[in-house]
């Protein structure tokens, strides 16, 4: 009886020990899997920040480049209205950016077309460097007389 209990004994001892080195192996090839996921992970991270940066720096380069800025401004369509009031808007709106790419067009033509003369005004950008404003003026249909002058109305 003894000799059954030795042999069961030192055959589950060894069959115990077998498993704890398999699941000690698997333990230690997640841990390997774990530190080559994390370190893809972090090199993705890291490229992607890369990336972003450059992205960055490149749309700071497109906003301050005097490549970019506005050099002729050409403002067709106009009759009654003064081409020096239509630049009077275009400076406003040019302080905020000196840039083409970063002119507030819609911003540009309602502010054109809040002139009284204005009816419609269109912007567009030409590149590179620049800037169309075809405006389309109201039509006058009275003569209105005032104190020493007559105006359109």
């Amino acid at each position: 009886m003894e000799r059954n209990f030795t042999q069961y004994a030192s055959t589950r001892a060894r069959s115990t020990l077998g498993q704890q080195k398999t699941l000690d192996l698997k333990k230690a090839r997640s841990l390997r899997e774990i530190a080559w996921l994390a370190s893809k992970i972090g090199a993705a991270i890291l490229v992607f920040l890369v990336v972003l940066s450059l992205l960055a720096s490149f749309r700071s380069y497109l906003l301050r480049s005097p490549k970019f800025a506005i050099g002729i401004k050409e403002i067709q369509g106009l009759r009654h209205l003064s081409e020096s009031q239509v630049l009077l808007k275009l400076k406003e709106i040019e302080e905020q950016n000196r840039s083409l790419f970063a002119l507030d067009l819609d911003g540009l033509r309602k502010s054109v077309e809040l002139l009284p003369w204005v009816r419609t005004a269109t912007v567009q950008r030409v590149w590179p460097d620049r800037l169309m404003i075809q405006v389309t003026e109201r039509v006058p249909i009275a003569f209105a007389r005032s104190d020493d002058s007559t105006q359109l109305v």
